[in-house]
């Protein structure tokens, strides 16, 4: 990697939040391992004041300090034990994070502002949460509507089934978030199959926020390959597997396991 445009040119995205320098330092972007360790510790910098992120294993993080495993995160980047701790000094000396608290399972410290990695802190993040908001309140104003073409097709369903009516909007929202979750569009007869599934775990006595709550835990864990029903998931896996996601069954491993007292 000898210039900057090579390192732009490899197709390495991040997210909104983190802004890197064209004109990055030789430095760093001559020593992949030092380039991976900073973007590693970039991504783990706290960045709002939200409760679900305010601690790391019971230990307080203000925004802008990050907190990381020392056998996890040799394990995630593929350095050994001595590159992380070369790395971590040197990442100090370009003055990119500071205040440094290590000990020997992890390392805390603070984000620098630098010319390399710009993080938008607690006012990005606030943004994205309102901007979130506004999104999820256009879509609900828009999903129980009689323009909604689902609503109409779950209206009429609704009615000629007399025996266990529920609420028409309720349906149309967990038909409208297992397409939003999915990635798809019902049509027909796809929306009247989808109807009568979601009609059996209504039956079973689930709400409508348990059965949007076990959809968006199996989008956030699509992808891991030791899980591969995950990746198929459709409204059926939903009716089938939601005893289970309630009663905390499902559990899918992450380093936490591997590592408790990290």
């Amino acid at each position: 990697m000898n210039t900057n445009d090579d390192f732009f040119t490899r197709g390495i995205s991040f997210p909104s939040f983190i802004a890197i320098n064209r004109y990055m330092d030789k430095q760093i972007l001559n020593d992949s391992k030092l380039l991976t360790l900073m973007i590693y510790i970039a991504l783990r910098v706290k960045r709002s004041g939200k409760t679900e992120s305010n601690n790391w294993s019971g230990i307080n993080l203000n925004i802008g300090e990050f907190i990381i495993g020392r056998l996890t995160t040799v394990k995630e980047t593929d350095l050994t034990e001595t590159e992380y701790r070369s790395r971590i000094k040197k990442l100090q000396t370009l003055k990119i994070i500071d205040n440094l608290q290590p000990t020997n399972k992890y390392t805390k410290g603070n984000w620098l502002e630098n010319s390399f990695i710009d993080i938008n802190l607690e006012q990005s993040a606030i943004q994205q949460d309102n901007q979130q908001k506004s999104s999820e309140l256009t879509t609900n104003n828009n999903i129980n509507n009689a323009n909604n073409p689902i609503f109409s097709i779950v209206n009429s369903l609704n009615k000629n089934n007399t025996f266990n009516t529920y609420n028409t909007n309720d349906y149309v929202t967990v038909i409208t978030s297992y397409m939003q979750h999915k990635g798809i569009e019902l049509k027909g007869n796809e929306i009247k199959n989808t109807f009568f599934v979601v009609k059996k775990i209504f039956e079973s006595e689930r709400t409508t926020q348990q059965i949007i709550q076990f959809m968006q835990w199996l989008k956030k864990h699509e992808g891991y390959e030791e899980y591969p029903w995950i990746n198929s998931w459709t409204i059926n896996t939903v009716q089938r597997k939601l005893p289970e996601f309630l009663a905390n069954k499902l559990k899918i491993r992450t380093w936490e396991d591997d590592y408790p007292s990290l």
